[in-house]
């Protein structure tokens, strides 16, 4: 899923913590387990920087300037 996703496996682990995604559809031991459908809509439907999400941040906004 980190992969698909371009996100290290430790912030796989921190959206599942922060309940920002989906709860596995099946987990074996510590394995988590989603289906690759769910995933995709999930991904999807997050919020992105600068599209009602997050706000982007600017060359003003890192100086400590306003947009």
């Amino acid at each position: 899923m980190a992969a698909y996703l371009h996100v290290s496996v430790s912030t796989v682990s921190n959206y599942r913590r922060r309940e920002q995604m989906p709860q596995p559809d099946e987990t074996f031991g510590r394995t988590h387990l989603w289906s690759p459908r769910r995933i995709v809509e999930w991904h999807e439907k997050r919020p992105r920087p600068g599209v009602g999400g997050r706000p982007a941040h600017t060359e003003a906004t890192k100086e400590g300037g306003t947009e």
